[in-house]
């Protein structure tokens, strides 16, 4: 399936990946549409606290 990874600071890529095995009550979701807020921006360009 196509996925777009977190890399690191700056670096999104859209990248082919399995797909997951799902476990019991768990779900995948096809995704249509997605939105940005202001706190994705800031990931991107400054990475995130691990």
């Amino acid at each position: 399936m196509r996925a777009q990874v977190f890399h690191g600071p700056g670096d999104l890529r859209f990248e082919e990946v399995p797909v997951p095995d799902l476990g019991p009550g768990e779900v995948l979701l096809r995704i249509e549409a997605a939105l940005t807020c202001g706190t994705d921006v800031k990931t991107l360009g400054r990475g995130h606290p691990v």
